[in-house]
């Protein structure tokens, strides 16, 4: 049987802050408060079914700004957190899919929300 691999999302706010987060570069506090919204818009385009954190550097740190995503903390166990549902979970907290501006990063190191075109 083949080993799993990892499915990498393209540039976006989602892919800086969680490959930011495990690698230590920016703390949680330092991700803006807009990003959350950021990460559903691209849950949403991806068409994510199910988030799975596995082992990895700074975990409780990625599975914080997860579970400000969806709104709730994760199912535990084996080793991983997983949300499921994520399609139903993100029509309850936003039933409106709203385009947003796309997202930019600060010379520093802060992920925010573009407030203009």
């Amino acid at each position: 049987m083949p080993s799993p691999y990892p499915l990498y999302p393209p540039p976006s706010a989602t892919e800086f802050a969680l490959v930011r987060l495990a690698d230590g570069s920016v703390p949680l506090a330092a991700i803006d408060a807009g990003v959350p919204s950021e990460i559903r818009d691209d849950l949403r385009r991806w068409r994510v079914q199910a988030i799975v954190v596995g082992p990895m550097p700074h975990r409780d740190q990625a599975v914080a700004l997860l579970s400000a995503v969806m709104g709730r903390a994760p199912s535990s166990g084996d080793g991983v957190d997983v949300w499921w549902d994520v399609p139903e979970t993100l029509a309850q907290i936003d039933p409106s899919s709203r385009s947003r501006p796309p997202t930019t990063v600060a010379a520093t190191g802060r992920v925010t929300a573009t407030s203009a075109w």
